[in-house]
């Protein structure tokens, strides 16, 4: 997460309960940055600590760093958007529907977690609010097509994550006594041809609202456009995109009455958790910050340890 503190003006709390756009025009100082570190297996590093990390904004080391934090076992708070234009019907929406219920029944812990539900073609359809409830979310997957075959064709992909983010990951929804970690599960293929939002809307909104897209994407080969705008999301925001094309192993258990989540694919949601429960948040003064609303790139680094960093590619300074 990239997130701008106005230095003697905005606080935490004020940002936390009244989302702002995400560039402020206001003389700032520090920035925010969450980040995941794994090791080779994937496992949360939790030992870090400042001499071990290299930081550039925009390839500049910082003026100082304030502090790095370390937060662990932290509570979900999940989106859950289905794309029902008609390329995401028949078999992949059956594909994407079992692996919606697996993260509803074998990752999200009702104690702690929360999900929304919904579909969107031109628009979006909230099909359940956030609930910890699993049998809701359960109830409310068997009516993610129900609208799909009697609307107009198109997909507003950029306007339903915007939207999302805004209206949805907000405190009076999240209605979280903690901080939390937020993500979107996005099926989609990647098409847009409704929206009015842009990818740079999107990411400023994902990373004001601390919302991570997490993709599943059916095309195993990962070219054309589509698909380039679904890795600049996962990359961008913070998540991932895993890549499967299973169609007739997925027939094959579905012939037979078996749960159609493959192994690798319940690895890949676990992973999601992995990376959602545990993090750290790095406080910096970049150098000579310029309210030029000019998008900064953040690299992280960990030259003397064989640790992999995961973080939001950047962020926009303010304008004037």
């Amino acid at each position: 997460m990239i997130r701008l503190t106005a230095f003697l003006a905005l606080s935490l709390t004020v940002a936390a309960q009244e989302p702002q756009p995400f560039t402020i025009p206001v003389s700032v100082n520090e920035v925010h940055v969450t980040f995941r570190a794994v090791d080779a297996s994937e496992q949360f590093v939790p030992d870090l600590q400042i001499p071990d990390l290299q930081l550039l904004d925009n390839k500049k080391p910082p003026a100082a760093i304030v502090r790095l934090a370390k937060h662990t076992g932290l509570p979900i708070r999940a989106g859950i958007l289905f794309d029902t234009s008609p390329s995401m019907l028949g078999y992949a929406l059956y594909r994407n529907r079992r692996l919606a219920a697996a993260l509803v029944t074998e990752v999200l812990n009702p104690a702690t977690d929360a999900a929304f539900l919904e579909s969107f073609d031109t628009e979006a359809n909230l099909l359940q609010p956030f609930t910890a409830d699993p049998a809701k979310l359960t109830a409310a997957l068997r009516h993610v097509d129900e609208r799909a075959y009697s609307r107009m064709t198109g997909t507003a992909l950029f306007d339903t994550l915007y939207r999302a983010c805004r209206d949805r990951f907000t405190p009076q929804e999240v209605k979280a006594s903690a901080p939390t970690n937020n993500f979107i599960l996005l099926f989609t293929d990647g098409a847009d041809n409704a929206s009015h939002a842009y990818m740079r809307d999107v990411i400023d909104i994902c990373q004001q609202t601390h919302t991570a897209v997490y993709i599943f994407s059916l095309d195993s080969g990962a070219h054309g456009q589509a698909q380039h705008v679904l890795r600049d999301l996962a990359e961008q925001s913070g998540g991932r995109i895993f890549y499967s094309k299973e169609e007739e192993n997925y027939l094959s258990m579905r012939k037979q009455g078996t749960s159609p989540v493959t192994p690798g694919d319940l690895a890949h949601l676990h992973l999601i958790e992995r990376d959602l429960r545990n993090e750290y948040e790095l406080v910096y003064r970049p150098a000579g910050l310029k309210n030029d609303g000019k998008f900064h790139a953040i690299q992280i680094r960990t030259p003397y340890r064989p640790v992999s960093i995961s973080a939001r590619t950047g962020y926009y300074a303010p304008q004037k």
